[in-house]
């Protein structure tokens, strides 16, 4: 990070601070109002939250302009596993639902 901070300052390539405050702004309100929303989950009895709903308050809060990137090691290897073990099962089926089809 520091010699992509020198390389840009070498060509005189500036932060607009403009644009900082206002992005860093508007996180902290949505980063807030977020985590006001949870608490009152939380005292209502309506958590855990599910998946669906992390992903869609990590987009809202974030916005489009933002790349999360998260590694789970070995969870990630499982999930690509489970994934393609029910890609075969959905193929093997097909196949012999499209053989029963054909030997009528």
């Amino acid at each position: 990070m520091d010699a992509l901070a020198g390389a840009l300052q070498e060509r005189g390539v500036t932060a607009n601070e403009e644009y900082v405050a206002e992005i860093t702004s508007g996180r902290r309100d949505a980063i807030a109002a977020a985590t006001a929303d949870a608490e009152g989950a939380l005292e209502q009895g309506d958590m855990p939250l599910k998946g669906k709903s992390i992903v869609y308050e990590i987009n809202r809060v974030f916005g489009d302009n933002t790349i999360l990137v998260k590694e789970n090691g070995g969870q990630d290897l499982w999930r690509y596993r489970f994934a393609r073990e029910r890609t075969k099962q959905r193929q093997k089926s097909q196949m012999q639902t499209a053989g029963a089809a054909r030997d009528r």
